[in-house]
């Protein structure tokens, strides 16, 4: 049971509740369903606030910038984003994306993990490398496909096939047998 009366109260929980200029410090108020533990708020909707349900929300109407590792080494320079349950959700709503780094890094490590990138237009791969090394790989195009080389190898460890898929009869080992017996036909005709 408190010791403070009603008076005493109210006095208590103004005190959490100030402003420095045009900043406002809150504590101990309730926002919608949530109750705000701590709150950092400017007259423009500007704020950073902890909640009692162990969310943190920062606004900002220009730019969030975090900073660090001026003064670190490179085992202690970073800043960790880390969700032990869920996901994370990075999203540039009507800007870019851009990662970027002397290296980039993305590691699928589920058991039945997979990286997927889409665009609708177009996905751009360039460096003066690039080396794609799988258990299966296949590309697929459903109207071009282009392979260009200054020096092109096509090498199978076990078969090499190659068709054109006009008609089916065409394809595979039966195109090889027909080649073949028109070898045999110009033989025996000399």
């Amino acid at each position: 049971m408190s010791n403070f009366n009603d008076s005493q109260l109210k006095e208590l929980k103004d005190l959490f509740r100030q402003f420095i200029g045009e900043v406002e410090i809150v504590s101990d108020q309730k926002v919608g369903d949530k109750k705000l533990r701590w709150g950092l708020h400017t007259k423009d909707n500007q704020a950073i606030q902890i909640y009692d349900t162990g969310e943190i929300g920062v606004s900002a109407n220009n730019a969030i910038i975090l900073s660090a590792g001026s003064a670190a080494d490179e085992e202690t320079g970073r800043i960790w984003i880390n969700c032990k349950n869920g996901d994370i959700h990075i999203k540039a709503l009507s800007g870019k994306l851009c990662l970027e780094g002397t290296d980039v890094q993305i590691n699928a490590t589920g058991t039945d993990g997979q990286v997927t990138i889409n665009a609708p237009r177009m996905i751009l791969q360039k460096a003066p490398q690039i080396t794609a090394d799988g258990e299966n790989v296949n590309l697929t195009s459903t109207n071009s496909l282009n392979l260009f080389g200054a020096f092109s190898t096509l090498h199978g460890e076990i078969n090499v096939s190659v068709s054109e898929g006009v008609e089916e009869v065409l394809n595979g080992s039966l195109i090889s047998k027909i080649l073949s017996a028109f070898d045999e036909i110009k033989k025996f005709f000399g």
